[in-house]
């Protein structure tokens, strides 16, 4: 019975932090403002968001797929032998590594470029701009990579089951949406208050240097993948 009320807790721990994850891995205020400026020249943001969101969620899937298909876990039901299988993790974990380490220093070293007034004309090419953008926004997003690395081996260890695997995902993804439908419901609702949050958020930003410290971040969580992985190759 101690056994089920901890596997129970257990669970539900790991919903709290792949939900945690999610909305950490949607973080992006390019995109935030992206929507907003949007949302408060057009009465029609739904479809805008929806193409936003869609986007996100296609980076992030196939981040997950790719992360979890090189979990440790993983790779031992496709490889016979454990060396092999090792050698291939530790390899595409440093790779990990080694991106976040350069794409951390390219924070530190280049500027947030300007993110420009999008047309309100609803077509399809706006939308599939969107998705589009949305996608390499997230795609190539250091807190967005780091954070799915993170999540993916969070769900591959929570359970070796594909139904509850599916099912952190599923929480995982619909967690990293859920900014975006916020957004949405005050610009809707109080675009006057959305519109002081964003100009604070923007000052509280360049304040904090948010880039340098999410470069740093990068830099450092990387370094420690590296570091981790090559003593699992002298040591194991």
């Amino acid at each position: 019975m101690a056994d089920v009320i901890g596997m129970f807790w257990l669970f539900i721990g790991g919903i709290i932090v792949t939900i945690l994850l999610g909305i950490v891995a949607g973080f992006s205020p390019t995109l935030y403002i992206t929507q907003v400026g949007i949302g408060l020249r057009t009465k029609k943001i739904i479809p805008y968001m929806i193409a936003i969101m869609v986007g996100v969620v296609g980076a992030l899937i196939a981040l997950t797929i790719l992360f979890q298909f090189f979990n440790l876990n993983t790779l031992l039901e496709y490889l016979d032998r454990s060396v092999s299988v090792l050698l291939v993790s530790v390899i595409f974990n440093m790779l990990v590594g080694a991106a976040l380490i350069i794409g951390g220093a390219y924070y530190l070293r280049h500027r947030e470029p300007k993110t420009k007034q999008s047309s309100t004309k609803a077509t399809k090419s706006s939308y599939a701009a969107l998705v589009g953008f949305g996608f390499l926004r997230k795609l190539i997003s250091v807190t967005g990579v780091a954070v799915t690395f993170i999540a993916s081996n969070v769900i591959a260890e929570a359970s070796t089951k594909l139904s509850t695997q599916l099912l952190l995902t599923a929480i995982f993804l619909i967690s990293a949406t859920l900014p975006y439908i916020g957004i949405a419901q005050l610009v809707k609702t109080n675009p006057e208050r959305l519109e002081k949050i964003v100009n604070y958020t923007k000052q509280l930003f360049n304040k904090l240097n948010y880039r340098s410290v999410i470069g740093v971040g990068a830099i450092l969580f990387g370094a420690g993948i590296v570091i981790f992985n090559i003593c699992m190759i002298i040591f194991y």
